[in-house]
């Protein structure tokens, strides 16, 4: 009996002169120069293991880039493989947007434990500087919050008045920050300076601090009157539950990643509740209507007795709980 002629080791030479294909299981071989002369002669499937005759056939465009991207080992190549199942490498996962935000989160809660420290320091102080507060304000952008020192800017003036911190994006100021004395109470005063300076630097943020109160407001410019200004946080770092998560959580409204996604949903998350539109809201037709059936059911259920009462009454009461005198 004759035995199928074994193929032999080649080179490590990336050439080949074509395509073999097994009869029985169809699996597609790559065939190496020195490989030619077993053109014609019976040889085993290294796959399924039957014989079959090589007969050389011109690989696919798909066959030639799987094989010339397969490098050589040590020097030499195995034998013919098949190419029609080659697995592609598998692509990396993308990180997700909420992946990277809970790093960010995780980021923040860390470096803040030192910095939570450093601040009841300056906190604990008999005297102590608006510089200290802003040099501290400095570090913790940098270590916490994920700044690098071409986005922080400590040198620019707005209205004859330097910036305490200008926060950057690709040279565009989008956020000024005004700090004072750790015992500042941070009046009214405060807000419109910083105010003032992010309408003058064209920034949509501001943020006034103390080290231990933070305050960060949206700034939306109105042409020919003062800017529109809402808060959208106010969280203080040293009261007793510490830095909380839901500080973490505001802090990261601070980053670079979350001001044009995360700061901005919250603005307008922060609008659609204002205590004004709540209350207009509640004291709509649509929610009397609501609150009207729901209090005379729930009366009739307690005491047997279905009082008549209208849609007025049920907004004058909503009124008088919840409208307060400065609005």
């Amino acid at each position: 009996m004759t035995h199928p002629t074994p193929i032999p080791p080649v080179s490590n030479s990336a050439d080949f002169v074509g395509i073999t294909a097994c009869d029985y299981c169809n699996a597609r071989f790559r065939v190496r120069p020195q490989q030619a002369k077993l053109e014609g002669k019976s040889i085993r499937c290294p796959k399924c293991h039957r014989e079959f005759i090589v007969k050389i056939v011109q690989p696919s465009i798909v066959e030639q880039a799987a094989i010339a991207s397969r490098a050589p080992e040590n020097g030499h190549v195995s034998p013919p493989s098949p190419t029609d199942n080659t697995t592609p490498p598998e692509r990396k996962r993308r990180t997700t947007k909420s992946e990277i935000r809970e790093r960010h989160l995780k980021r923040i809660k860390k470096e803040f434990r030192t910095f939570h420290k450093r601040l009841s320091a300056i906190a604990n102080q008999e005297q102590s500087s608006e510089e200290e507060v802003r040099r501290w304000c400095i570090d913790v952008l940098k270590a916490a919050l994920g700044y690098d020192d071409a986005e922080i800017d400590t040198e620019m003036c707005a209205l004859n008045q330097r910036i305490d911190i200008a926060l950057k994006d690709e040279d565009k100021v989008f956020m000024v920050i005004e700090c004072k004395n750790i015992r500042s109470r941070l009046p009214n005063q405060v807000r419109d300076q910083a105010v003032m300076y992010a309408v003058n630097k064209s920034a949509d943020w501001a943020v006034i601090t103390n080290g231990q109160v933070w305050k960060l407001f949206r700034v939306i410019p109105t042409k020919g009157s003062d800017p529109r200004v809402v808060e959208v946080f106010d969280l203080g770092l040293l009261d007793e539950d510490g830095v909380s998560d839901r500080d973490v959580e505001f802090l990261y409204l601070l980053t670079k990643r979350a001001k044009s996604g995360d700061s901005e949903r919250h603005f307008h998350r922060t609008c659609c509740l204002d205590a004004e539109r709540l209350v207009k809201a509640m004291s709509s037709d649509r929610v009397a209507r609501c609150l009207k059936m729901s209090l005379m059911q729930s009366y009739a259920d307690e005491t047997g007795s279905r009082v008549p009462i209208t849609v007025e009454d049920v907004i004058e009461k909503v009124k008088e709980l919840l409208v307060p005198e400065n609005l």
